[in-house]
């Protein structure tokens, strides 16, 4: 829940700064960024444990989803 409110509050924060900062901006910011962190976060999990997977490899989907989440916001 943590990330998520870092990606949510990170997505606001982008839609007001945006083009008009109007209420359908940041809806659509808000949409976008979430499913593209839900994107990322998949695609990272799925590399990282099936072809990129080594014998020390250790991590689950919600180890994965917290630290895109919190990169989300680094990289913004």
């Amino acid at each position: 829940m943590q990330a998520l409110l870092v990606v949510v509050i990170v997505a606001i924060a982008g839609g007001i700064g945006g083009l008009s900062g109007s209420v359908g901006v940041i809806i659509v910011s808000l949409l976008t960024v979430i499913m593209a962190w839900a994107l990322w976060a998949v695609l990272s999990f799925v590399i990282g444990t099936t072809i990129l997977k080594t014998p020390e490899t250790d991590c689950n989907w919600w180890q994965m989803v917290r630290t895109t989440g919190f990169a989300r916001l680094l990289a913004s």
